[in-house]
Order: C-alpha cells, then sequence, then structure tokens
C-alpha cells in the first residue's frame, strides 16, 4: 500500500504539507478509486500508521490490519536514531536553508548508510533496489516534499488517540530490533482492541527485507483466518 501513496516509490510528487493528515485521505482515496472490497490492509512503518487509522475511522474497505513496526511515536526513537548518518543528515533538517542544502548533497553513500540503520543486517539491501532508492529520492521535487514530511513528524503519534476506535482484527508486528524502543511498542498495543502481537527475531525496521519468509508467513497465516 505505501507505495501507491504520492511522494514515494515512483509516484507523483505533488506540492501539499505530507502531514498525516494527507496520506490518511489519499490512501482512503485509493482504496475507493480502485474498489477495493474487504481489504486487508499490510503497512509498514508509516504505512502501518496509516492502516490503523483507516481502521479507527471505520473505513467500510478495510476487514482486517496488519501493522508492521507502526511508525506512530517521537522523538523517543524513528530514522535519526538509525545511524550516523541519518543523525548528520536529518537532525538539522527543520533549520531553514541548511536543511534544503543538505538534502540536496545527499550521495549514494549516505543514502546506503541511512538505509542500512533499518537493517538488523546491512547485507539485506540488495544493491540493486538501494540504487532504486537513491534514485528515487535523487527526483526533482523529493527532498522538498521528504523535509515537509519531517516537519509534521511529531504529529503522527495523534493516531494512537484513535486506535481504540478499531473494530477489525489487527496483528502488530515488531522486529526486535525496531527503532521504536519496548516501552512504546506495549503502548501501542494496549490502545488497540482485539490485536494479536509477534515479535521477529533478528529483525530491525524495514522487516520486509530482514526477514521476509518470516513476514510472508505471519501476513498469509492472519489473513487467512
Amino acid at each position: 500500500m505505501p507505495s501507491t501513496i504520492p511522494g514515494t516509490g515512483w509516484s507523483d510528487i505533488p506540492k501539499a504539507t505530507y502531514a498525516p493528515e494527507d496520506f490518511y485521505q489519499w490512501t482512503a482515496a485509493y482504496l475507493d478509486k480502485s474498489d477495493i472490497r474487504q481489504a486487508t490492509i499490510v503497512g509498514i512503518s508509516i504505512g502501518a500508521t496509516i492502516s490503523l487509522v483507516l481502521a479507527a475511522r471505520q473505513n467500510p474497505r478495510v476487514t482486517r490490519v496488519i501493522a508492521v513496526n507502526p511508525y506512530d511515536y517521537w522523538p523517543a526513537g524513528g530514522i535519526r536514531k538509525s545511524s550516523l548518518a541519518a543523525r548528520l543528515v536529518l537532525t538539522p533538517s527543520g533549520v531553514p536553508i541548511l536543511g534544503a542544502t543538505i538534502m540536496r548533497l545527499r550521495n549514494r553513500y549516505v543514502s546506503d548508510r541511512i538505509f542500512e540503520g533499518g537493517l538488523a543486517a546491512p547485507e539485506a539491501l540488495p544493491n540493486e533496489l538501494a540504487q532504486e532508492l537513491y534514485e528515487v529520492g535523487a527526483r526533482l521535487g523529493h527532498y522538498q516534499g521528504f523535509l515537509s514530511l519531517l516537519a509534521h513528524e511529531r504529529l503522527w503519534p495523534k493516531a494512537r488517540d484513535e486506535y481504540a476506535s478499531i473494530k477489525v482484527p489487527v496483528l502488530l508486528v515488531y522486529g526486535d530490533h525496531d527503532w521504536a524502543p519496548p516501552v512504546e511498542r506495549e503502548r501501542t498495543r494496549s490502545l488497540i482492541p482485539n490485536v494479536t502481537i509477534e515479535v521477529v527475531r533478528n529483525g530491525n525496521h524495514f522487516l520486509s527485507l530482514d526477514r521476509p519468509r518470516e513476514l510472508q508467513h505471519l501476513i498469509v497465516g492472519f489473513a487467512r483466518n
């Protein structure tokens, strides 16, 4: 699901605030436009938080959610703490001119180090994917959108205010080395009714790269129930 969101993957990069509410509305509109019904939504990171909010808002097209390492915390964890490269590049992101200048100076080495900070093992990032991720980030307008997303990062925890309204089954999955501290994971779990939680060993934030087989097994098993 996240690859369909504006500004991610090879999708269009519109001029927008890239606040959480934008992502919620975009994803709901995608489900409507595609006329997807009885959807089991799998989301990772921000995508997981989006999926949980759609369920909390009683989206009629969502029948169950698999939320993998939801990004519903700040500032206790997150991409800035994933690696030294992430801290050096992203910490000054909110400083006028400086933040944009540093973003424009990014290179493949820095891009790889930031993504590897979300992996339990650096070799889990194939070279071909690393190159594509760098090319995606180098597109015209991408860094402006990403800076705007970072500027609204503190709003993502507000998603938890809605979780109590979730009525569909939820599978909450964490890599044991995910950026979210254990206290934040437990807080999210405690807020979601009818939730099942699984922790995948030797997995970090980008669990679909670290432990694809284990994650696939959990997704298929939950979707079939």
